[in-house]
């Protein structure tokens, strides 16, 4: 048996390749894991009811030291049907290759009207093989894990594996953007002690991902996000989403984080109508508690404090080790008239981020005028350091 994350790395290289084909609407890997432990016997039809799709596609991975046996089928899920299975075998070095032919294979099987030769050339030309050290995919896929786990001992090793996977593997844009990520929550949660060179670690490894791989929309959509959040160049983030949707019009990342942006720039409405077209392509996403908080930041922006309230109030529910939800929390509690619950949130903040002062997060943070003045007024009541 394969350790599982080597099935989630599998599982997300798939779901990424076949989302390319615009005739797909395909449901996106973080809202797929929730159902890895489920047995064979779980009713198909209920998980495809949750998910809101026809077609499931299952499989298995077993690992004999370097030997690789992957079984899929592909489920027709209403009438408990296989319309496709096939059984790959070969060494770990072959990963990608097997990614690439189960992807091709599948989207022939859902979609007859397109031909093998045209899916081969889309996998061939916009994925093409992350890596060419399978040591690196690893180091990325146990990183992985960790990435949201914010201020534990998994988060730091998480940082560590993505570091390694570029030393591995110099060229893998994937690997950039992991690690571009993780270097961009250690400012944004209050978990630097060195914010400038963190900050600019972010960029370095978000841009040079965006080099390494134009075509990758998650790629696109890491680096959108860091210019806006980080170097607050909206203009050029917007362009990068737009790049990212173009390649790939089911990358939840890519519809989430431009909310985000957007956000920041106080177009509120526009932020929700992405942000909610993300959770319906991925609804069940690892990523969701930032996906609430672009919402409760969109909705503070709007005015719309006591649903500000009830969104960030969600993030939290999901992962209350997010400093940046619990930080807005603050500021809607206090502008929705629920002072002493602003201050109680407000010293539950402190206690993750004693170094925090409004001031110099006013100095960073890229919400716009003239949104950014109340917010930090509303931290300065609850509390918190001038």
């Amino acid at each position: 048996q394969a350790d599982p994350y080597f099935g989630d790395g599998m599982t997300e290289e798939i779901i990424a390749t076949l989302s390319l084909n615009r005739s797909l609407l395909v449901i996106a890997h973080n809202s797929t894991l929730r159902y890895r432990e489920r047995s064979r016997s779980a009713d198909l039809g209920d998980i495809a009811a949750e998910l809101g799709v026809r077609y499931l596609l299952t499989g298995s991975v077993r690992r004999a030291g370097q030997r690789l046996r992957i079984g899929v089928e592909l489920m027709h899920a209403l009438s408990n049907r296989v319309i496709w299975h096939e059984r790959y075998d070969g060494e770990d070095s072959d990963v990608f290759a097997f990614q690439a032919r189960i992807a091709a294979a599948i989207a022939a099987a859902i979609d007859p009207q397109v031909e093998q030769a045209e899916i081969a050339r889309v996998v061939a030309t916009t994925r093409g093989q992350p890596t060419e050290s399978f040591s690196a995919y690893d180091c990325v896929l146990r990183g992985l894990p960790g990435l949201y786990r914010f201020g534990s001992a998994e988060f730091d090793a998480a940082g560590a594996l993505f570091q390694r996977a570029t030393a591995l593997d110099p060229d893998y844009a994937q690997a950039h953007a992991h690690l571009a990520t993780w270097y961009n929550f250690r400012v944004g949660e209050g978990r630097s002690s060195e914010i400038g060179a963190d900050g600019l670690a972010a960029y370095h490894h978000a841009m040079r991902a965006v080099a390494l791989d134009p075509q990758d929309a998650s790629v696109l959509s890491v680096a959108g996000h860091i210019l806006a959040f980080l170097k607050k160049r909206f203009d050029e983030a917007l362009e990068l989403f737009d790049q990212a949707l173009s390649r790939n019009p089911s990358c939840a990342l890519a519809w989430a984080r431009s909310a985000t942006t957007l956000a920041y720039l106080g177009r509120a409405d526009e932020a929700l109508a992405r942000v909610r077209n993300a959770i319906r392509l991925s609804p069940f996403d690892q990523n969701t508690f930032a996906f609430f908080t672009t919402c409760g930041t969109a909705a503070l922006v709007a005015g719309r404090h006591a649903e500000a309230v009830a969104w960030l109030g969600k993030a939290l529910r999901l992962n209350p080790r997010y400093n940046a939800a619990r930080r807005l929390l603050v500021a809607a509690l206090v502008q929705a008239g629920e002072l002493d619950e602003a201050r109680a949130q407000a010293q539950a903040f402190l206690a993750t981020d004693p170094g925090f002062t409004v001031s110099g997060f006013g100095a960073w943070y890229p919400l716009q005028p003239p949104h950014l003045a109340p917010l930090l007024v509303a931290l300065r009541r609850a509390g918190l350091p001038a």
